[in-house]
C-alpha cells in the first residue's frame, strides 16, 4: 500500500516537472544586429570635417577660330558717273572694232565739243570710254580705256585744262545697245561726255 503511494508521488512530480518545461516560452535566436553607420569624420578641432566635393569638371579649350582671310585688294577709285549729268551739246564719238583711234568723222565731233567745253570753263568733263560684247572683259576694259585716253587728248590739245578732265572705262558693262548685232555693236564701240559744275 505504501509502495503505491510512493509511486503516485512519484508520477504526480514527473508529470508536474513536465508541464512546466512546456509552458516555458522557447527561446529564438535573434539576428544579429546590423552595424552602426561609420561615425562622420571629424577634423582636428572636434568639428565634423565638410563631405568632400566632387572635382571641378575640366572646360573644354574652345577651338580656335579660322584665320580670317586677307580682304580682297581694292580697285583703284573711279569717278562716280551720278556726280555728273547728261549734256546734250556733247556728242559721243564711236569707233573701229578693237580700235581708239579717232577717225575723220570723230575729229569733227571732237572740235565741236571741244568748242562748247571752252565757252563753259565752269564745267568738268568725264569722258567714258565704252565697247561691244565681243572679246573678253579684260579686253573690253582695256580697249575703253584708250578711247577715254584718246578722247582726252584731243580735247587737251584743243585747249581744255587736263585738271578739267576725268576718264572711266566701262568696257562692255553699260551697253546703249543690248542686241547682239552688228548695228548695236557699232553704236557701243564709243566715248560719252558727262559734265558737272566744278
Amino acid at each position: 500500500m505504501a509502495s503505491h503511494r510512493g509511486l503516485r508521488v512519484l508520477v504526480a512530480m514527473l508529470f508536474s516537472t513536465l508541464v512546466g518545461c512546456a509552458e516555458q516560452a522557447p527561446t529564438t535566436a535573434q539576428a544579429p544586429a546590423s552595424p552602426p553607420p561609420p561615425a562622420a569624420a571629424t577634423s582636428p578641432s572636434g568639428t565634423p570635417a565638410p563631405a568632400p566635393s566632387k572635382p571641378p569638371a575640366i572646360a573644354s579649350s574652345p577651338q580656335p577660330s579660322p584665320p580670317a582671310s586677307a580682304p580682297a585688294p581694292r580697285e583703284p577709285s573711279k569717278p562716280a558717273s551720278r556726280e555728273f549729268v547728261e549734256e546734250p551739246a556733247l556728242k559721243d564719238v564711236f569707233f573701229d572694232p578693237g580700235h581708239a583711234e579717232i577717225g575723220h568723222q570723230g575729229a569733227l565731233i571732237m572740235k565741236s565739243n571741244a568748242g562748247w567745253l571752252i565757252e563753259h570753263a565752269t564745267l568738268d568733263v568725264l569722258i567714258e570710254g565704252h565697247s561691244d560684247w565681243k572679246g573678253t572683259a579684260d579686253a573690253n576694259m582695256a580697249v575703253g580705256e584708250r578711247r577715254a585716253m584718246a578722247a582726252k587728248s584731243f580735247l587737251v590739245k584743243a585747249g581744255i585744262s587736263e585738271s578739267r578732265i576725268q576718264i572711266v572705262s566701262l568696257g562692255s558693262d553699260r551697253p546703249v545697245c543690248a542686241q547682239k548685232t552688228e548695228a548695236c555693236a557699232a553704236r557701243n564701240r564709243r566715248v560719252h561726255f558727262l559734265v558737272k559744275s566744278r
